[in-house]
């Protein structure tokens, strides 16, 4: 997946986010997957880590 690719999925999920009325910390940690498939569009996640540990 190219990183142009991911920056539009994490672009897509903050204003989902935004949407609906979630605010999120100033710099969110955000992880893309497809899980090795190379079909994220049917098997991709876009996750938000509200915390580090």
């Amino acid at each position: 997946m190219k990183r142009s690719e991911i920056n539009a999925l994490v672009r897509e999920a903050a204003a989902t986010f935004e949407a609906g009325g979630w605010v999120l910390p100033p710099n969110p940690r955000w992880d893309v997957t497809d899980f090795g498939l190379g079909r994220h569009e049917q098997y991709g996640l876009v996750l938000v880590n509200l915390a580090e540990e």
